[in-house]
Formats: structure tokens, C-alpha cells, sequence
């Protein structure tokens, strides 16, 4: 799970990095850091064993140019779950949300947002990211009509800006968030990480120290606040910093990044 979520972190940068450029003029002022899909076209970033892959086959072929009643959603449901274990998330996105009538649908509808967000994060494509990051906005939206008090959904809502013409405001909304929560860990995690993507390295160590404060475990935040420091040239901490969070994680694949990182050092 760990490399997981490490691997849609730099994903993530790599997304909105090539998306746009964040106006560091303006960042500096605090202003801005800045349907349904064909299941064979998502970007998948991982192998697919064949005991899913023929599960999803046998699930999805009986669900096919048929419409859906409480009985076969719950198929869809679970066609749904084996999307996300394959890692075709735009898929696990559609099914969930087409299931969400025959279940609690908030829940479903969340998890669809969800899964849309994770297929805009992972795509290498621009416009299914644009595709993606827009159905999960739309989802996110409404899901806060029923729940405006709801800081985890506006954190969620705020990063699908990123990846449109608008990002100043998915920063408002961070911001919002922080103003009402300054220890909100996503929201703090997500400006530490926009703050790095634009190369603005010094206000990405304040932002992530804070995160480590309110968390010295978040793995993913110790790693950034590393390039943090790396960023703004002291090499000696920004080593030390990654020696830590090999010291947190025994993870393989995080410990190969992480040597790479020193490595980089040099």
C-alpha cells in the first residue's frame, strides 16, 4: 500500500506539472500554489493477475448492454472493487457510480469520486486526465451539497482543480480548509506538495514540517520534505532527512527510491 501511495504522489507531480505552470510570482504572495469510459483504455500502471483479470471478464460480460436492478449491482459492486485491484480506476469509477441507486449512495457515489481521482492522478494521457479530474470534481461537488462541513471532501475537491484552467481555486479551498483546521493532514500534505511542484522549496519546508509535526509518521510528507530541503541546496539535512524516513519505512521499493534520492545528493 505504501508504494502505493507513493507512486500516485510522484504521479500526481508529474500530472500537474505537465498540466500548468504555477505563477511564482503569485505563489510568493500566497495567492496560489496553484462518462462513462471504455475499461480497455485506462492507463494501468501495474500487472493484472489472471485470476482477476478473468473475474472481471465473467463479472463484466453478464452485466453488459443490460440494465442494472438491485440484484445485479451488487455484481457491479463488486466489478467495481476488482477495477481498483487491477488498477483501471476510471472503470471502478463508472461501476461504483452506476451501483450507488441500489446502496447507500453517498458512499458509492464517494467511492466512484474516488477511483475518478486516482485514474486523473496515474493517466499519462491529457485528455483522459482532463476527463477524469473533471468527473471526480463533479461527483465531489455534489457529494458536498449533502455535507458542506465536510474538510475531507473539500481537500479531495480542491486537488481536482489542479489539473484545470482554474487551480487558484482548489488553493482557496486548501486554504479554507486550514484556516478552519491548521492540523488538517491532507490539506497540509497537498500544499507542501503543490509548493514542490512549483519550486517554491522554502515554503514547502514549512509547510511539511508542520505536516511532520502533526504527523512524524505521514511517509509520504517526510520523503517531500526531503526534495524540500534538497531544493533549497542544503544537501547535508535533505540526506539526513532521507536516511530518517528509511528509518520509518522498511518498505523495498521506498528504500530503493530513497537510496536513489542520496544517490542524487552527490
Amino acid at each position: 500500500m505504501l508504494k502505493t501511495r507513493i507512486l500516485i504522489i510522484f504521479s500526481f507531480l508529474l500530472v500537474v506539472g505537465l498540466l500548468f505552470k504555477l505563477p511564482k510570482a503569485v505563489v510568493e504572495n500566497d495567492q496560489a500554489l496553484t462518462q462513462s469510459t471504455d475499461p480497455s483504455a485506462m492507463d494501468s500502471h501495474q500487472e493484472v493477475s489472471s485470476s482477476v483479470q478473468q473475474s472481471i471478464n465473467q463479472i463484466r460480460s453478464g452485466l453488459v448492454n443490460k440494465p442494472l436492478n438491485r440484484n445485479s449491482a451488487i455484481f457491479a459492486d463488486s466489478l467495481a472493487g476488482l477495477y481498483i485491484a487491477a488498477g483501471r480506476f476510471d472503470s471502478a469509477g463508472m461501476y461504483y457510480e452506476q451501483s450507488a441507486p441500489f446502496f447507500d449512495t453517498n458512499i458509492q457515489l464517494s467511492k466512484s469520486a474516488d477511483a475518478y481521482y486516482k485514474a486523473f492522478t496515474f493517466s499519462m494521457d491529457a485528455a483522459k486526465r482532463t476527463a477524469f479530474s473533471e468527473k471526480a470534481r463533479g461527483l465531489y461537488e455534489n457529494l458536498l451539497k449533502s455535507n458542506p462541513a465536510d474538510s475531507d471532501l473539500k481537500v479531495k475537491l480542491a486537488m481536482t482543480y489542479m489539473g484545470s484552467a482554474a487551480p487558484m481555486q482548489g488553493i482557496a479551498l486548501l486554504r479554507e480548509v486550514l484556516a478552519d483546521n491548521p492540523k488538517h493532514e491532507q490539506a497540509l500534505f497537498n500544499m507542501g506538495m503543490l509548493s514542490v511542484q512549483s519550486g517554491q522549496f522554502a515554503k514547502a519546508f514549512d509547510w511539511l514540517t508542520r505536516l511532520a509535526e502533526v504527523n512524524p509518521n505521514n511517509i509520504e510528507g517526510q520523503i517531500l520534505l526531503g526534495v524540500a530541503l534538497a531544493g533549497v541546496g542544503d544537501k547535508e539535512k535533505a540526506r539526513a532527512q532521507y536516511e530518517h524516513v528509511k528509518n520509518l519505512s522498511n518498505d523495498p521499493a521506498v528504500q530503493q527510491q530513497l537510496d536513489q534520492y542520496i544517490k542524487d545528493l552527490k
